[in-house]
């Protein structure tokens, strides 16, 4: 792999700028250098022909070759080392089932989800506990987490694993957390989330006409009226528990930002607590005058969100309405990104170490990374144990087959790519692995021009991120 200048040219309305990988510098260039930086920038087998400014720029130590050699997490036994002792999330799949038939979900337009009826047992669930537990030592906060389907439609369950975990570990605290859609939340269950301080996360979509236009119950049922009554459960089982309930909203393209942030802010069951945006998705639905309401936000959408995060910064907020944040959110990567000087060696991109962030084990006791299909890459079952050897093969793999391309691409730095952009049926496709690679380079490349735009109007727009770290650590 031979050394050579990677870079990213771009501009906002007000400067040209261009992207260092070497140093993740941003720097503010002349116009003519930008344009003649346009001449390597299209063939990479060119190195920036020597000038006054370019030599300028590279007495200050940028636009240096980059000379990575290498791509990996942890050496192969200090990552067995590490999933032996620090999982530090286990995710039960309690169920398939779901007892709401959102417009947007799944559950609604892909059959092989919806034909899915099956339940984890409790035998299952007692050796993932089991394994969870005895692979967590070291974990600084584990955590068992519930996923469905609908989590409550095994709350008999949920509550024999939390029974069970708090027994087999009382010398250490355990957290535990799941998603609901919180309308089979009774007085009854909800005495014992707050029992249990269970972190909850709660789909609401916004007032009763947005929430209703697309989270549907069977039959097309509204479904507001009934998550509000088990709202009401859960505060009047305990107020100061119910402080801690979070929501997350899901956006379809035609929906009012202003206005769900006005319901959020002013519901007395949502006021003064965190609420996340999460536009919807399209993928998998069918052609129907549906289609055209999901797919990410709007360019109005997004502008709106831009000024709502502009606004709150010049106001210096201490918190972001959700709004906000969730335009901040896809600038963090660059807001965060280190400021170091690139090395021989890069982390796989927005993989996670498998096991290290969590351990996910569906309803038939197989073991996963996490919750995003298709499963292909098994890492075991409960019942006869984990698969460490596959799981740095899985590893290794990624990192010798994609560092070669990923050490010629000025985006190494800021990607997010995940194993399943490279896989079909747990097989590497160097296809998909192309397509996906030209896509997150237009994302990112986005992404710089709007961060450069805000930190345009307003240089200290992300200060109020000092002292949060990010996935990417290259």
């Amino acid at each position: 792999m031979s050394a050579r200048t990677l870079f990213s040219r771009f501009e906002t309305s007000q400067a040209s700028y261009v992207y260092d990988t070497s140093t993740n510098a941003i720097l503010g260039v002349p116009r003519q250098l930008w344009e003649q930086l346009g001449t390597v920038e299209r063939d990479a087998s060119q190195q920036p022909a020597a000038n006054e400014a370019v030599t300028a720029l590279q007495a200050e130590g940028y636009l240096q070759p980059c000379e990575v050699r290498r791509m990996q997490f942890y050496s192969p036994e200090m990552l067995r080392e590490r999933v032996f002792n620090a999982i530090p999330q286990l995710t039960l799949e309690l169920t398939e089932r779901c007892n709401l038939r959102c417009h947007y979900c799944a559950f609604t337009y892909d059959n092989d989800r919806v034909s899915q009826c099956r339940a984890m047992g409790r035998e299952t669930a007692v050796h993932a506990a089991d394994i969870f537990l005895a692979h967590s030592r070291q974990a600084a906060t584990p955590t068992i987490s519930f996923w469905g389907g609908e989590p409550l439609l095994g709350f008999r369950l949920m509550r024999a694993v939390i029974e069970y975990a708090n027994g087999r570990a009382a010398d250490r605290p355990l957290r535990y957390s799941f998603t609901t859609n919180a309308t089979l939340v009774t007085p009854a269950i909800a005495a014992f989330l707050a029992r249990n301080r269970v972190d909850l996360l709660v789909s609401l979509d916004g007032p009763r006409h947005v929430h209703d236009q697309n989270r549907r119950g069977k039959g097309d049922t509204a479904t507001f009226d009934r998550e509000i009554a088990g709202l009401h459960h859960l505060k009047d089982a305990d107020a100061e528990y119910y402080k801690t309930v979070r929501f997350n909203c899901v956006v379809a393209r035609d929906t009012d930002l202003h206005e769900l942030m006005q319901f959020f802010a002013d519901e007395e069951l949502t006021a003064g607590h965190h609420v996340s945006l999460l536009p919807a998705s399209r993928a998998g639905l069918p052609n129907s005058p549906r289609t055209q309401r999901y797919g990410g936000l709007t360019p109005s959408q997004l502008a709106r969100a831009r000024t709502m995060f502009v606004e709150s910064r010049q106001r210096r907020d201490r918190e972001l309405n959700a709004a906000a944040e969730l335009y901040a959110k896809q600038l963090q990567p660059v807001a965060l990104r280190s400021r170091t000087v690139l090395g021989e060696t890069i982390h796989p991109n927005g993989c996670c170490a498998p096991l290290l962030r969590k351990m996910l084990v569906r309803v038939n006791g197989d073991v996963h990374l996490c919750e995003q299909p298709p499963y292909k890459n098994c890492l075991g079952n409960v019942s006869t144990g984990l698969d460490l050897d596959q799981a740095v093969r899985l590893a290794m793999e990624y990192a010798s087959r994609s560092v070669a391309e990923c050490s010629r691409c000025w985006a190494m730095r800021l990607c997010g790519a995940c194993y399943l952009d490279s896989m079909t049926d747990g097989r590497w496709h160097p296809v998909n692995r192309a397509r996906e690679c030209a896509v997150r380079r237009e994302r990112i490349r986005d992404s710089l021009v709007q961060y450069a735009a805000v930190c345009e109007d307003n240089p200290s727009a992300f200060d109020y991120l000092e002292g949060t770290t990010f996935t990417f650590p290259v």
